[in-house]
């Protein structure tokens, strides 16, 4: 359901069913920000091959010209091996069309880490989009680290798909080492879109 312009009311114009729907229900409905939920716990252990963590349908038309779209993924994150640095690279996609973001984590204690994961993309217009995916979490304190050292990345990129059919738009995440002891947990994700 997509947002339409309310219509101007002139004096002694009779209140019709089918205008308060179109101007109040459906426009408060469109407005809301919260557009996909995923509550399901998604573990990945002793795995480097690239791995969707969250994906949902746009639905065609949903995401308005100059309209924008973020998708957050909470989880955490645990690296505790002898094989060095482990990079983590988290890609964010819109209909196929790839944005990445990787950086080395390093060595780390033995606890999981809080992550969040941010992928926003504004529809420009003329099927184009242009994104930014980034992630973060503080260590606290692992091998090497000291307390409570942010680790980050972030990307950028554009696409050019066509946004009046429907979409898949998805959060992938890749280790660079498959270990036992490099897992990566989503507990919960969503995606809103804010109107312009």
């Amino acid at each position: 359901m997509t947002w339409a312009a309310p219509r101007t009311w002139v004096v002694g114009e009779i209140v019709l069913a089918a205008y308060m729907n179109q101007d109040v229900r459906d426009n408060v409905n469109a407005a809301a920000l919260l557009y996909d939920q995923d509550n399901a716990q998604v573990i990945i252990a002793n795995d480097n091959a690239k791995t969707t963590i969250y994906s949902f349908t746009l639905t065609g038309g949903d995401l308005a010209t100059f309209g924008l779209m973020r998708v957050v993924v909470i989880g955490h994150f645990k690296q505790n091996t002898d094989a060095g640095a482990v990079t983590l690279t988290i890609t964010g996609e819109i209909g196929g069309t790839a944005i990445t973001a990787d950086n080395s984590v390093g060595d780390m204690d033995a606890n999981s880490h809080g992550i969040r994961i941010v992928f926003e993309f504004v529809n420009d217009g003329g099927n184009v989009q242009r994104g930014h995916v980034i992630w973060h979490f503080e260590t606290g304190g692992g091998i090497g680290e000291g307390a409570g050292t942010a680790k980050m990345a972030s990307g950028y990129g554009v696409a050019a798909i066509d946004l009046s059919g429907d979409v898949t738009i998805l959060v992938s995440e890749t280790m660079s080492v498959a270990s036992a002891n490099v897992v990566f947990t989503k507990e919960f994700a969503y995606a809103e879109i804010l109107r312009p």
